[in-house]
């Protein structure tokens, strides 16, 4: 029997220019997609180095973001004082309010941490302060406190001011007591308190109440209470004022808007 033969398929040197035409193709494409995805020619960045993810701070550093902010901060998680000691200043192994420690710059006061207070050097968010019995964390400030508590001096409360009768006096629109404030009214239905001091514009007044008027005093809004009234302004929208029967703990200026 005759032989089968087995033939090679010619390959003609158009075929073989149109092969190289297709490899060449794929090899620079996938060049331009390897080139595509090397990182940029920046260095990572260093600690205190502003980052929006970690992928852009340097080996063994995190991007931390204070609460609200766009843009963080390259810098070092730690569990001791000892890790933060390579760093260029005088840095200290610190909790975060939202979790984890990072090494952070030693404080000198609380007013030098936004959201908390500065315990032996160490800056410590609210969130996890321990406070002296009978005072309360308040960021930015210390440890303070509350209206209605015993005082020596301004110093010691957390409204700034320590009454003659040696109590701390409540913050002008919030909760109050007869010792705390002159202007203290009691609302039964509800059982709101509020310290009807004069303002000028509603910042003076602690949420949820607000500045009747530029020269007014602060009260509670129609949603904080049973009843509401309508006051009229020459110089703005009328606003909904709280109108419940009120109870005066303490004779004052105060008074209900009319």
């Amino acid at each position: 029997m005759p032989r089968a033969q087995i033939r090679s398929p010619r390959v003609t040197l158009a075929t073989w220019i149109g092969i190289s035409l297709v490899a060449t193709g794929l090899s620079i494409a996938c060049g331009a997609d390897r080139e595509s995805r090397e990182p940029d020619d920046e260095p990572p960045g260093k600690h205190g180095d502003t980052c929006n993810s970690t992928v852009l701070c340097a080996e063994g550093l995190a991007c931390s973001f204070t609460d609200g902010a766009a843009v963080g901060l390259c810098r070092l998680p730690c569990d001791s004082d000892e890790e933060c000691s390579a760093l260029d200043g005088d840095y200290v192994c610190a909790m975060q309010s939202g979790g984890g420690k990072l090494c952070s710059e030693r404080c000198l006061d609380a007013s030098e941490v936004y959201d908390g207070i500065c315990l032996d050097g160490v800056p410590t968010p609210c969130s996890v302060a321990t406070c002296p019995a009978g005072t309360e964390c308040i960021a930015g400030e210390g440890c303070l406190r509350p209206y209605g508590a015993a005082c020596a001096e301004d110093a010691d409360c957390s409204s700034g001011e320590c009454r003659e009768n040696g109590v701390c006096a409540s913050e002008n629109g919030g909760p109050c007591t007869a010792e705390s404030c002159d202007d203290c009214a009691e609302f039964p239905l509800t059982g709101h308190t509020i310290c009807s001091g004069d303002c000028d514009s509603d910042w003076q007044c602690a949420d949820p109440s607000a500045c009747t008027s530029s020269s007014g005093y602060c009260w509670l809004p129609c949603d904080s209470c049973a009843s509401c009234r309508t006051m009229e302004y020459y110089d703005g929208p009328a606003k909904n004022w709280c109108d419940d029967e009120v109870t005066w703990l303490e004779a004052g200026a105060g008074g209900a808007p009319n």
